[in-house]
């Protein structure tokens, strides 16, 4: 009897033994199985923080490149821009202007007076009745001793730091100085008629 006692309370242990565990491992430092598993998981973190940090550096190379290549581009606008101004004062300081207009009970007649040039380009010489135009002198000498019967001097302002364009009637092509000498350029390039 007591053997049989000690086979059953043998089997008694066997059998906790066996129901208690949970199929896990005891966890140790010096483990080679989680030492491999946490060096595999830190190296899928490396490689995709690689991948990551090489997606933004060409993003940043390719935004480096734009940003050059506008730079470029806003200096070369600001060289055309300057082109274009010193022309601009080329022109308005080389062309000599008089003010014209129109009788105001005249039909087509001008608004405003307009900027003739001392020499205009004659393209179609005769006209109708409408749109004349007449060159406008001084009646007194208010303005300086000798002004009476001459021809009204015009100016026009051009504001230096926004976009304008110079409309000069009566004129086809205008010259300009360069620095080897004259050149002529059509009007339609600054909205002469």
């Amino acid at each position: 009897m007591i053997k049989r006692l000690l086979v059953h309370i043998f089997y008694c242990c066997i059998w906790i033994t066996f129901c208690t565990s949970n199929n896990s491992k005891r966890l140790l430092l010096n483990d080679p199985d989680v030492t491999n598993n946490r060096l595999n998981w830190l190296e899928g973190i490396v490689s995709k923080l690689n991948a990551s940090l090489q997606q933004v550096t060409s993003q940043h190379q390719r935004q480096e490149q734009e940003i050059q290549r506008q730079n470029q581009e806003i200096q070369q606008q600001r060289l055309t821009i300057q082109k274009q101004d010193k022309t601009v004062e080329q022109l308005s300081s080389n062309i000599q202007r008089w003010a014209g207009g129109s009788f105001y009970d005249q039909p087509g007649a001008a608004a405003e007076y307009v900027c003739l040039p001392p020499d205009p380009d004659f393209v179609k010489t005769t006209a109708g009745e409408y749109g004349r135009m007449y060159g406008a002198e001084f009646d007194t000498n208010l303005f300086a001793s000798d002004a009476n019967n001459e021809d009204f001097p015009c100016a026009f302002c051009r504001p230096k730091y926004s976009s304008s364009s110079i409309m000069i009637p009566g004129k086809k092509y205008l010259l300009f100085w360069l620095e080897n000498g004259i050149s002529q350029i059509p009007c339609i390039w600054i909205s002469c008629t």
